[in-house]
């Protein structure tokens, strides 16, 4: 787009070129980026680009790299037979529901830097991969769904709206993981391994099992409920918890000098415990069977 502000009703790329904005640019109705063609790339540069009804990319690449993409209506990305892709490196996402793949189309959503905010639900389809780098932020306020390949880095993943899921295949966390106050968080997701802390401000529950992993770092663990697993598999390193954690079974099976601090003044709650052979358990565990 050429400098100054574009105002349109319905935007399609379909090219296999470069678009880049030089200016602000409006798109009331549809925006395809791209529509079935391969290889284009959109670049948003500096700019504030807002899409009030959604954002297709079927084909293509958006790129970006600095300025503000609002998104209402949804962020598509792989569908209608053709895969798709975001490079995301600075700047501000803001989007109502980030759709990534539609369990057919093989993608990608590479997250480098910038700041995601996603009012809604975050759904990673099978065969697409959100990829972090380096620090990213990721603010969630809907339900985070992951179905395909979630690659964490050390990004910041803020659950900060009122009744949330957690669910899907597995996911891994490596940075932080924090559920805002008033959030609450259902963790069904089949496992949740935390590499990195949790910061549990306000409620989490549910049925999914949880591993605190984190290698030799020390880790700081929110309390959380759940009628699922509990394990610590560290290697070296303290995970202290920091809240009560109550679950039907709690496995310490630490290696090393890896041990799971179980805090002070806190009362916690199972059905089973189990201590590995050379598991390291520092504190009181009261269990209710």
């Amino acid at each position: 787009t050429g400098p100054g502000s574009s105002s349109l009703s319905i935007l399609t790329l379909n090219t296999s070129g470069t678009i880049t904005a030089n200016g602000p640019v409006n798109v009331d109705d549809n925006f395809w980026a791209f529509y079935n063609v391969t290889g284009g790339t959109f670049v948003t540069g500096n700019n504030t680009i807002t899409a009030k009804n959604g954002i297709t990319n079927a084909g293509g690449t958006i790129n970006i790299n600095g300025g503000i993409l609002n998104v209402t209506g949804g962020l598509q990305i792989g569908t209608s037979g053709f895969n798709g892709s975001v490079n995301f490196s600075s700047g501000t996402l803001n989007a109502d529901n980030i759709i990534a793949g539609d369990g057919t189309r093989v993608g990608t959503f590479a997250q480098s830097g910038g700041i995601a905010n996603i009012t809604g639900n975050l759904l990673i389809n099978p065969f697409f991969t959100y990829s972090c780098t380096n620090s990213p932020a990721i603010n969630i306020g809907g339900n985070w769904t992951n179905n395909g390949t979630f690659n964490s880095a050390l990004e910041t993943i803020t659950m900060n709206g009122t009744n949330q899921l957690i669910s899907g295949s597995s996911i891994t966390t490596n940075g932080v993981l924090t559920v805002n106050s008033g959030s609450i968080v259902s963790l069904n997701a089949s496992l949740l391994t935390l590499n990195g802390n949790l910061i549990n401000n306000g409620t989490i529950n549910g049925s999914g099992s949880v591993k605190i992993g984190g290698g030799v770092l020390a880790q700081s663990i929110g309390g959380l409920t759940t009628s699922g697993t509990v394990s610590s598999v560290k290697t070296a390193g303290t995970a202290t918890l920091t809240g009560t954690m109550i679950a039907d079974s709690v496995i310490v099976n630490n290696t090393g000098t890896g041990m799971l601090n179980l805090g002070s003044s806190l009362t916690h709650s199972a059905n089973y415990l189990t201590l590995g052979s050379t598991g390291q358990l520092s504190g009181l565990y009261g269990a209710t069977g």
